[in-house]
C-alpha cells in the first residue's frame, strides 16, 4: 500500500486514485461538450432570425429585380435604341451584382430544394415565354 501514503507521487500511480481522475476527467469532458452544444443551439437559434430576415430581404429585392427586368424586355425594349437599350441592361446587371454582395448563400439543402423547383419548371411563367413567331 505505498502507493497510497501521500508521498507517493502521482494521484495516478495509485489505483483508487487513477479511478478518480478518471472519472473526473470523464466529467470535465462531458460537461464541457455538453456546454458547448447549449452555447451552439442557442447561436443557431439567435443567428436564425437574423438569417431569415436577411433571406426575405434579398427574395424581395430579387422579385423586384425579375419584375423590372420583365417590364424591360416586354415594354421598354422594342422601342429603345441599341445603346439605351445596353445601358437600361447594365443597370438591372448592376443591382442584381449589388442584391448579389448582399444576400447570404443558402444552406446547401435550401439550395438543393431551389434546383429542384427550377427543374420541375416551378418558375417558368408564360409572361417569359416567346411568342411563336410566323
Amino acid at each position: 500500500m505505498a502507493c497510497c501514503q501521500p508521498d507517493a507521487g502521482q494521484l495516478g500511480d495509485c489505483p483508487s486514485g487513477g479511478v478518480l481522475a478518471n472519472l473526473i476527467g470523464k466529467t470535465v469532458a462531458g460537461l464541457v461538450a455538453l456546454a458547448a452544444a447549449v452555447v451552439g443551439a442557442l447561436m443557431t437559434s439567435i443567428n436564425a432570425n437574423r438569417r431569415a430576415e436577411q433571406a426575405h430581404v434579398a427574395a424581395n429585392a430579387y422579385l423586384s429585380l425579375q419584375a423590372d427586368a420583365r417590364i424591360a424586355r416586354t415594354v421598354d425594349l422594342p422601342g429603345l435604341e441599341l445603346d439605351a437599350a445596353r445601358a437600361r441592361l447594365t443597370e438591372l446587371s448592376a443591382r442584381r451584382e449589388e442584391i448579389n454582395k448582399g444576400a447570404e448563400i443558402p444552406f446547401y439543402f435550401a439550395y438543393l430544394l431551389g434546383r429542384r423547383n427550377v427543374t420541375r419548371g416551378g418558375t417558368t411563367y408564360e409572361v417569359d415565354q416567346r411568342p411563336a413567331e410566323d
